[in-house]
């Protein structure tokens, strides 16, 4: 028969490493807590690769998305890249 202490020390062990768990879960680099939702992105000021023809295929697959979804925002997209606003995008009426 297994005496009250000796439950008790395998509940606390449990317990302590329950908690060594939940420490390492959340100081992990890898798993991050977000209190809002406002959550971004740093992008590099370089790419470290080329695209297909020396286009700026970031930027054209960027002012693609602006043109669908972003409306009367999208001047605000512009204002900051207006270099894309002569530039091909494609269509993107369907």
């Amino acid at each position: 028969m297994v005496s009250q202490a000796v439950k008790t020390e395998r509940q606390t062990d449990r317990e302590r490493e329950r908690e060594k768990k939940e420490q390492f879960i959340y100081s992990s680099p890898l798993l991050s807590s977000a209190n809002s939702s406002r959550v971004g992105h740093i992008f590099r000021s370089f790419h470290p690769y080329s695209f297909p023809g020396n286009k700026d295929t970031h930027g054209i697959n960027t002012a693609r998305t602006v043109e669908v979804w972003m409306d009367e925002y999208k001047r605000l997209f512009y204002m900051n890249r207006p270099d894309l606003l002569s530039t091909d995008i494609g269509d993107v009426s369907k």
